[in-house]
């Protein structure tokens, strides 16, 4: 089969394009565990899909810009599975509340890369599953910190990271990313093995006590995470809203978009 060729988004060359997965392979891997006859389910607030195999995926790079980026996803993957860093129960002196985990030993550059450059590939990609993410002015921001041409300083793309108590059953949702706000700041929560990560993307400050808060942690290479409560939360009602709005057209054909 010939290779399809086109202008990879990232360096802008014409070259053959892979299959980007813009949320990698191994969250979905984890969803679809004991479910691989089946198929997962991918919900948004308007529609579920059935029978997705392999996750969201596009021809968006070249392979080398994706292998660029497959560096960042190697390490984002593997700290939101939980096999690298760890829980300090310590720090400046003082104890850690039971409530929330700092993380150290982290990698953030490296992290914060993978986090800003699934939300650019959410905002460049045509699938309806991201037909909510739009980056504006900051898609070529983040296009340019993923290809390092500046400098990744403290203001742009932070983020705050909340981990549902109920991670068994968190993994085994994929909800599409959504705009909210915080305050009056603009943020997209993406959701990925039981975490939910809500990155700024905004050109005003946080505010005095957050952004202390950002960039003293940064400078540690420590990650705060809360603990949410998936029950109850927004995003669960949200499903919840589509599976009875799901129940109420069984009637209708279903959406297969087999892959």
């Amino acid at each position: 089969m010939a290779k399809q060729v086109g202008k990879c988004n990232l360096c802008d060359l014409a070259q053959p394009l892979c299959k980007s997965h813009i949320i990698p392979k191994a969250f979905f891997r984890d969803a679809m565990a004991g479910e691989l006859g089946r198929g997962l389910n991918m919900i948004t607030p308007e529609r579920i899909e059935i029978g997705k195999m392999a996750g969201e995926y596009e021809r968006l790079l070249c392979r080398e810009c994706e292998e660029l980026i497959g560096t960042y996803e190697d390490y984002g993957t593997r700290f939101f599975r939980r096999q690298v860093g760890e829980r300090l129960r310590i720090f400046n002196d003082e104890v850690v509340p039971d409530d929330i985990d700092l993380i150290g030993n982290v990698d953030l550059r490296l992290l914060r890369l993978f986090i800003i450059s699934v939300l650019w590939r959410a905002s460049i990609s045509s699938r309806p599953f991201f037909d909510k993410v739009y980056l504006g002015p900051f898609e070529l921001v983040a296009r340019k910190i993923i290809r390092e041409e500046i400098t990744l300083s403290d203001d742009l793309f932070p983020f705050f990271m909340n981990r549902y108590t109920e991670t068994d059953h968190a993994k085994r949702m994929l909800f599409n990313p959504l705009p909210t706000r915080i305050g009056q700041l603009r943020f997209f929560n993406v959701n990925m093995g039981g975490f939910n990560v809500a990155i700024k993307v905004d050109k005003r400050d946080l505010g005095c006590l957050h952004d202390f808060i950002w960039k003293t942690l940064t400078r540690a290479g420590v990650v705060l995470v809360y603990e949410k409560r998936l029950f109850g939360s927004e995003e669960y009602a949200a499903i919840q809203q589509v599976a009875r709005m799901a129940r109420a057209n069984s009637q209708k054909p279903a959406q297969r978009n087999l892959r």
